[in-house]
């Protein structure tokens, strides 16, 4: 059987990914004490951190990752057969050879681009929303 993907082997893509940043804030409950909370003289695991101090998501950026781009080493085509009615849709994606980068990801059609203007583009229309 033979599929028409949108990428082949070989083609030089850049790939954009969410960048996440996280600050930490000191537990209102248990102040940050590795002790946890001490209710009649015995002490418990904070209820609120569970001993951890709150990771509160501070930010959400799309950037290009690692400002390369890759070739397509390797394609992953996904096909389902009928299941009971429901028909699930072909999923295609791609690995690409980055140097300093695991090959074992696969990346889907939606985070990769021809061009490194088009990934900037795009990178900026999703950090607008």
């Amino acid at each position: 059987m033979e599929f028409k993907t949108k990428y082949n082997n070989g083609d030089e893509l850049y790939i954009i990914c969410k960048h996440m940043t996280y600050k930490a804030e000191i537990c209102k409950t248990c102040d940050n004490d590795p002790l946890g909370v001490k209710i009649r003289g015995v002490n418990f695991e904070c209820p609120a951190c569970g001993g951890y101090s709150s990771q509160i998501e501070d930010t959400v950026k799309w950037e290009i990752h690692k400002l390369r781009s890759g070739k397509v080493e390797r394609i992953n085509i996904e096909s389902y057969t009928k299941v009971f009615g429901q028909h699930k849709p072909l999923k295609i994606t791609y690995m690409l050879s980055i140097i300093g980068m695991r090959n074992e990801l696969f990346w889907d059609e939606d985070v990769l681009f021809w061009s490194f203007d088009d990934a900037i583009a795009e990178c900026n229309a999703r950090n607008i929303l």
